[in-house]
């Protein structure tokens, strides 16, 4: 199943492209497909401008929060050895930080050499007890302030017990992320992003350590510079879990917004592709298995499961990964229902079509039920955009009234007129759009009485 990002793609670019737009929160709610749009955008459709680097601070959970900043840092050296040319030999390491690498490493031979040199210059002979106090005092001290030496970034890699913690620290591999990334967009000619995904997921606590630890970082000792160099930074997740979090972490009455704020520089992007999603998951259903209905062809099952897949991905009910692992590829071929002395094949009645379907992706029948019944106290009335939705289900709604009598009488249902007709077997009414604009009729409690006389009036 393949949804289009297309239209959110170009929406997107646009917005990447303003001006110091540098900071982005890329917010939609759980399952929309957020992870798989950030993926296919910058891994596929724009290589050429964007050298990217994926965060999944999921991975963190077992950390504690003091040790999230050297999570980042190994994950970031991780994917820029992996992405970027780089010759570690050639990166330029401050003045400072080679001298303390050296000292640390060869505290005996440089010992040595003093030594050896002693008559060689006019140092008076009591600086030899001094010098070897001095080598012991240095032993002491890193004894005491380290739990291992190390010598590289390799071995910063393998042990991070021997951490620094400070946010003001330009240790070798502070510096070698910063001359890799420099250089990279030097020779590339691209931007360096970095993606943190799932912010929302994991633990509070880490959630606003790593939103202090980026916000710190993107304005490195007051030079309006990223620390590590980096062109933009996205947070992807749904900025409204993120609210709930930080009210239930420090009270409802605490401003989020001018929290918040500070973490993007134009505006939460919120990212929208229920359209495509619908009329994906429309097209998987047309093409159930049937040898007595071409689905194909089918304008109403369609347009039906469309609405309604709005609604349910809107407010929750379901997402692409739950419809993605659903299998479309079963069939309704043979499926009947009755009521009273009438038989009815369920793929010649769209309403049934969508009900079955339904009731496969959400569970049950009685999860179906809820959940129409819940969506119905939004109050999303009929209005000229949805006479397809009235078509469909107001004979079922109105099933003890009209009994399936094929009569030319007419039937109200909540103030709209309708007559069942030449369709009764497909369960598609004919509606008097006259009586449309003085009535409301709410789409989902419509929904709602269907499926509920569907359930109780009909025998499979």
């Amino acid at each position: 199943m393949e949804i289009s990002i297309d239209n959110e793609s170009k929406r997107f670019f646009r917005f990447l492209q303003e001006e110091n737009n540098d900071n982005i929160i890329f917010s939609g709610i759980y399952g929309i497909g957020k992870s798989f749009f950030i993926n296919e955008f910058f891994n596929k459709k724009h290589t050429d401008k964007y050298i990217t680097l994926f965060l999944t601070p999921v991975n963190y959970s077992v950390a504690s929060n003091e040790d999230i900043f050297e999570y980042i840092k190994i994950d970031v050296l991780f994917q820029l050895l992996d992405k970027v040319s780089c010759d570690l030999k050639n990166v330029q390491i401050s003045n400072s930080v080679a001298a303390y690498y050296y000292i640390k490493n060869n505290l005996n031979t440089l010992i040595g050499n003093i030594l050896s040199s002693i008559e060689k210059v006019c140092f008076k002979t009591d600086i030899i007890p001094q010098l070897i106090k001095l080598k012991k005092s240095i032993q002491e001290f890193q004894k005491k302030e380290s739990t291992q030496e190390d010598k590289d970034v390799e071995s910063f890699i393998q042990d991070i017990i021997q951490r620094q913690g400070s946010i003001y620290e330009r240790n070798i591999v502070t510096q070698i992320i910063q001359s890799l990334i420099t250089n990279a967009k030097k020779e590339e000619k691209k931007e360096i992003v970095l993606v943190i995904d799932d912010l929302d997921r994991i633990d509070p606590e880490h959630i606003f350590r790593i939103l202090n630890i980026l916000s710190v970082h993107d304005d490195f000792c007051c030079t309006k510079e990223h620390k590590f160099k980096i062109d933009k930074t996205i947070l992807v997740c749904d900025v409204e879990n993120i609210r709930r979090i930080f009210h239930a972490k420090y009270g409802s009455d605490v401003d989020f917004s001018g929290y918040i704020d500070k973490f993007y520089s134009k505006e939460v992007f919120h990212f929208h592709n229920e359209d495509e999603i619908q009329k994906c998951i429309a097209d998987q259903i047309l093409k159930i298995k049937s040898k007595t209905s071409d689905f194909q062809s089918d304008r109403y099952t369609y347009k039906g499961l469309e609405f309604i897949l709005q609604y349910l991905i809107k407010y929750g009910y379901v997402n692409v990964r739950t419809l993605e692992r659903f299998i479309f590829d079963y069939s309704m071929e043979d499926k009947t229902v009755r009521f009273n002395d009438m038989v009815l094949t369920v793929v010649n009645s769209p309403a049934l079509i969508i009900f079955e379907f339904l009731k496969r992706v959400l569970g049950s029948s009685e999860d179906l039920l809820s959940t129409l019944l819940s969506i119905s106290s939004n109050k999303i009335y009929v209005n000229c955009n949805h006479v397809d939705i009235l078509e469909l289900f107001i004979i079922l709604a109105d099933l003890p009234n009209n009994l399936l009598r094929d009569d030319k009488q007419k039937n109200s249902y909540k103030g709209v007129s309708y007559m069942i007709g030449a369709y009764k077997k497909n369960l598609i009414a004919n509606i008097d759009y006259g009586t449309l604009s003085d009535c409301k009729v709410d789409c989902f409690g419509l929904l709602y009485d269907a499926y509920l006389n569907y359930k109780k009036h009909f025998v499979l």
